[in-house]
């Protein structure tokens, strides 16, 4: 097993019994509100359960906390479900990553790359589908990285703006690109979280959808529309 470069954890919140990561990748260690601690421990006896401060309010906040006590941290969601092979043609489920151990390996070997390279900010693929894997980019420096499955190495000198009250991801991938010029995404691998915007508990307690135009629009006037642009659909996007 390749040594720990990165701590791998999940926040959560509110899904005592209900997560899914655990099963999926390996060693991660969950950061949850101090008040329900004790219930998540019961429901993952073989996992690290990290109390954060009661006084942290919402997952932006929570996700700096994290990020000032770990210089080197891989941000897990709690309900990734699947790792995918995306180099891989079919779409049966023996395309999966099925080891918990190897799942934790790919963590630690694209942050040893990333370091390597001199970089600060690494993920993995954002397609949901093997169809939409570039063959000839298995690795790329510029995409957005969705938090679900993002990381960050000692010296980033990044922080998230706590009065987004969600895409705060986009917000540290334009920081990232600012301060840091480039991104270490490795797009053979794809990390699926489970219905991200029906689900209960975590995000889905506030999430609308008109925090998500507001913030929209905030990131266009920090970023410029040249940088944060209306998603348009692909006609591969609606084949899938």
């Amino acid at each position: 097993m390749s040594d720990e470069l990165v701590k791998v954890v999940s926040p959560s919140m509110g899904r005592a019994g209900k997560t899914k990561t655990q099963n999926i990748i390996a060693n991660v260690a969950f950061v949850v509100p101090e008040n329900e601690a004790e219930d998540y421990k019961k429901n993952l006896p073989d996992n690290e359960v990290i109390a954060c401060p009661n006084s942290i309010k919402g997952i932006v906040a929570t996700r700096q906390w994290m990020l000032e006590k770990w210089s080197n941290i891989f941000m897990a969601d709690d309900d990734i479900f699947v790792i995918r092979r995306q180099f891989e043609e079919t779409q049966k489920s023996e395309t999966n990553v099925t080891d918990p151990s190897f799942a934790w390996e790919l963590i630690q070997n694209l942050a040893s790359i990333t370091k390597q390279m001199g970089g600060y900010h690494f993920g993995f693929s954002n397609a949901r589908e093997p169809v939409q894997f570039e063959s000839g980019k298995p690795i790329v420096h510029t995409k957005y990285i969705n938090n679900s499955f993002m990381g960050f190495l000692e010296g980033h000198g990044l922080e998230y703006d706590l009065s987004f009250d969600e895409a705060e991801d986009y917000y540290i991938c334009c920081m990232n690109m600012y301060k840091n010029r480039f991104s270490v995404i490795d797009q053979r691998y794809v990390f699926k979280t489970y219905q991200n915007f029906t689900s209960d508990g975590g995000c889905s307690l506030y999430r609308t959808q008109e925090s998500m135009v507001k913030n929209t629009e905030r990131l266009k006037a920090l970023f410029g529309t040249d940088i944060i642009k209306d998603k348009v659909m692909s006609k591969l996007k609606k084949s899938i």
